[in-house]
């Protein structure tokens, strides 16, 4: 089932690009789940592939890692089909999802063994053997954990990192771009972002790393939905794709009436949202939905056909509006963006246009303060005994309470993450398990209670 071809002196046109401050176009594919015959599966891919490579632009493609389930075929297992058709070097994304690290490292190995280095760190969504909301006895490997081990193996390793600006509300949003800081800190060498279509969003993340001062390459991740995605969109089935009911109902309704032109339509959508990408300055684009040949060959050709069309601001802004008109994006009660004036006649950022300053959160309740100081007085995550246990158990129904979140319980995130958050968080901060708040929208209130929000980038 596994090809087994080893290929080199393929291009390494992604990387290429990034050297010579070019636009690139990703396509992408994901593994099959085992259940399906690997060559029959391969097949619609091979069409797509075959579509992208008749396109100049198309410079890699994107491996995706277990995004349909754990019992899915290794990224490896799709990595020498590109090289074949495509003729480029893949992106191998990394997931942690039910991996352990001595499996991670024999993975490494053996992608670097066919010849790729560009790899993408994940976390990993929530997988499908997951059933509860405790924490995964498989285990989920932070995506800042895949970094650090990639950048062991070998400093010639071309790794990128995911980000999601499409939250909401302001926890769940500067968490996201306090752990981006805290991933290019350690050395992260692109950023891409999770899919979305708000271009308000894709802009806010460009002025972000602006004022931040954080120059390295920033891919936008977009998907073209297909019927399946339109039907569920509004259900989480996608984790960390957030839209607003408006817009959902918009897609679906286009979807139920005629789905050509609502393909039309999702494409034309992409189009815009590539030129626009390229006018505010991101490196590339990544395209999640090419599935086969025909709708990759039309999706390709609209967005270098308004690549050409809408070179400058004035006339993308334009297009966008006149296309979507006063529809809005952001899911309903949730509507928090970092800068004001996004999408404005100017493009260009400004500090003054921050509007950190401007959000506000629930006060803490007093016994939760008095939870913390006495956590921090007794140091109870570092002692065991008779005494300490039952009043961890007491204070916060966990054996697992750990300083580094503010003397939080550890274990009321199911994936066990300590770093900071996965992208998968629904409205409002819940957790993508659906059983509260996220762990680490609980730990921003604390962090901004005790004035110490830039330790969530340490």
């Amino acid at each position: 089932m596994q090809q087994q071809s080893i290929q080199f002196g393929v291009p390494d046109e992604f990387r290429q690009n990034i050297r010579n401050g070019l636009f690139s176009i990703i396509t992408e594919i994901e593994p099959p789940l085992k259940k399906q015959q690997f060559s029959l599966a391969i097949t619609p891919m091979r069409a797509a592939l075959k579509a992208a490579a008749g396109s100049n632009s198309v410079a890699s493609c994107l491996v995706c890692d277990r995004s349909k389930g754990e019992a899915s075929y290794k990224s490896s297992n799709l990595q020498p089909l590109v090289t074949d058709v495509l003729n480029r070097v893949p992106i191998v994304a990394l997931s942690g999802k039910g991996r352990k690290k001595e499996e991670l490292k024999r993975v490494i190995a053996e992608i670097t063994s066919q010849g790729s280095k560009n790899f993408l760190a994940l976390t990993g969504d929530k997988s499908d053997l997951h059933k509860d909301t405790k924490v995964y006895e498989k285990g989920y490997i932070d995506s800042l954990d895949i970094l650090r081990e990639l950048k062991a193996q070998g400093k010639e390793n071309f790794t990128g990192v995911a980000v999601n600006p499409f939250k909401y509300d302001p926890a769940s949003l500067l968490t996201q771009y306090a752990k981006l800081v805290k991933k290019v800190k350690h050395g992260a060498d692109f950023v891409i972002t999770q899919c979305g279509w708000d271009m308000a969003k894709f802009q806010e993340l460009q002025w972000f790393m602006q004022v931040r001062g954080i120059t390295i390459p920033t891919i936008a991740r977009i998907l073209l939905p297909n019927l399946e995605d339109i039907k569920n969109i509004e259900s989480g089935v996608k984790p960390g794709l957030t839209i607003s009911k408006v817009f959902a109902a918009a897609m679906q309704r286009e979807a139920n009436v005629n789905y050509e032109q609502a393909l039309a339509a999702n494409i034309h959508r992409v189009g815009l949202i590539a030129a626009g990408c390229k006018i505010l300055g991101y490196s590339g684009i990544s395209i999640s939905g090419l599935t086969d040949e025909r709708v990759s060959r039309i999706t390709l050709e609209k967005i270098n056909t308004f690549m050409k069309r809408y070179d400058n601001w004035t006339d993308w802004r334009k297009a966008w509006q006149h296309f979507h008109g006063d529809l809005r994006f952001a899911p309903e009660n949730y509507h928090y963006y970092l800068f004001n004036n996004l999408l404005g006649e100017d493009k260009e950022c400004r500090p003054d246009r921050c509007s950190l300053q401007e959000f506000e959160l629930e006060p803490l309740e007093w016994r939760k303060k008095l939870r913390y100081h006495i956590s921090h007085l007794l140091r109870i995550d570092r002692s065991n005994g008779p005494i300490y246990g039952p009043l961890k158990m007491f204070m916060y129904k966990s054996l697992t309470s750990d300083r580094r979140l503010c003397y939080l319980p550890s274990d009321k995130c199911p994936k066990g993450l300590i770093e900071g958050p996965c992208g998968g968080t629904l409205h409002g901060g819940e957790c993508e398990f659906k059983h509260g708040k996220c762990l680490f929208t609980r730990l921003f209130s604390f962090a901004k209670w005790l004035n110490i929000i830039d330790k969530l980038e340490g």
